[in-house]
Protein backbone atom coordinates (compact mmCIF):
# COMPACT_ATOMS: atom_id res chain seq x y z
CA UNK A 1 0.00 0.00 0.00
CA UNK A 2 2.84 2.42 0.77
CA UNK A 3 4.74 1.69 -2.45
CA UNK A 4 2.41 3.77 -4.71
CA UNK A 5 2.71 6.67 -2.25
CA UNK A 6 6.49 6.46 -2.42
CA UNK A 7 6.48 6.49 -6.22
CA UNK A 8 4.01 9.36 -6.27
CA UNK A 9 6.13 11.34 -3.80
CA UNK A 10 9.27 10.68 -5.83
CA UNK A 11 7.56 11.89 -9.01
CA UNK A 12 6.37 15.20 -7.55
CA UNK A 13 9.65 17.21 -7.54
CA UNK A 14 10.42 16.60 -11.25
CA UNK A 15 6.82 17.45 -12.11
CA UNK A 16 7.02 20.70 -10.14
CA UNK A 17 10.33 21.63 -11.76
CA UNK A 18 9.13 20.86 -15.28
CA UNK A 19 5.89 22.73 -14.66
CA UNK A 20 7.90 25.68 -13.40
CA UNK A 21 10.03 25.74 -16.56
CA UNK A 22 7.00 25.42 -18.83
CA UNK A 23 5.12 28.18 -17.05
CA UNK A 24 8.19 30.44 -17.16
CA UNK A 25 8.59 29.84 -20.89
CA UNK A 26 4.94 30.61 -21.53
CA UNK A 27 4.91 33.75 -19.39
CA UNK A 28 8.33 35.17 -20.38
CA UNK A 29 6.84 37.67 -22.83
CA UNK A 30 4.07 38.78 -20.46
CA UNK A 31 5.75 39.17 -17.06
CA UNK A 32 9.18 40.71 -16.36
CA UNK A 33 11.72 38.25 -14.88
CA UNK A 34 11.96 40.00 -11.50
CA UNK A 35 8.19 40.02 -11.10
CA UNK A 36 7.97 36.35 -12.11
CA UNK A 37 10.60 35.43 -9.54
CA UNK A 38 8.82 37.47 -6.87
CA UNK A 39 5.49 35.74 -7.48
CA UNK A 40 7.10 32.30 -7.53
CA UNK A 41 8.50 32.96 -4.07
CA UNK A 42 5.20 34.38 -2.80
CA UNK A 43 3.33 31.28 -3.95
CA UNK A 44 5.98 28.96 -2.47
CA UNK A 45 5.82 30.89 0.81
CA UNK A 46 2.04 30.64 0.92
CA UNK A 47 2.15 26.89 0.27
CA UNK A 48 4.87 26.15 2.85
CA UNK A 49 3.77 28.52 5.62
CA UNK A 50 1.01 26.27 7.04
CA UNK A 51 3.53 23.46 7.44
CA UNK A 52 6.24 25.64 9.00
CA UNK A 53 4.18 28.04 11.14
CA UNK A 54 4.19 25.90 14.28
CA UNK A 55 7.96 25.43 14.13
CA UNK A 56 8.53 29.11 13.43
CA UNK A 57 6.49 30.11 16.45
CA UNK A 58 8.30 27.56 18.66
CA UNK A 59 11.69 28.99 17.66
CA UNK A 60 10.66 32.64 17.59
CA UNK A 61 13.44 33.80 19.95
CA UNK A 62 16.20 32.06 18.01
CA UNK A 63 14.90 33.49 14.74
CA UNK A 64 14.71 36.97 16.26
CA UNK A 65 18.27 36.64 17.56
CA UNK A 66 19.71 35.30 14.29
CA UNK A 67 17.62 37.32 11.82
CA UNK A 68 20.65 38.92 10.13
CA UNK A 69 22.26 35.55 9.40
CA UNK A 70 18.97 34.12 8.09
CA UNK A 71 18.58 37.13 5.79
CA UNK A 72 22.13 36.64 4.51
CA UNK A 73 21.41 32.97 3.79
CA UNK A 74 18.20 33.95 2.00
CA UNK A 75 19.95 36.49 -0.20
CA UNK A 76 22.85 34.20 -1.05
CA UNK A 77 20.51 31.27 -1.65
CA UNK A 78 18.38 32.99 -4.29
CA UNK A 79 21.00 35.27 -5.83
CA UNK A 80 21.85 34.12 -9.33
CA UNK A 81 24.13 35.70 -11.91
CA UNK A 82 22.42 37.46 -14.79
Amino acid sequence: MRRPLVYFSAALPPLFWSGNFLLARIMRDHIPPFQMSFWRWVVAFAILLPFAFRHLSEHRETIRHEWWFLMLLGVVGVLTPV
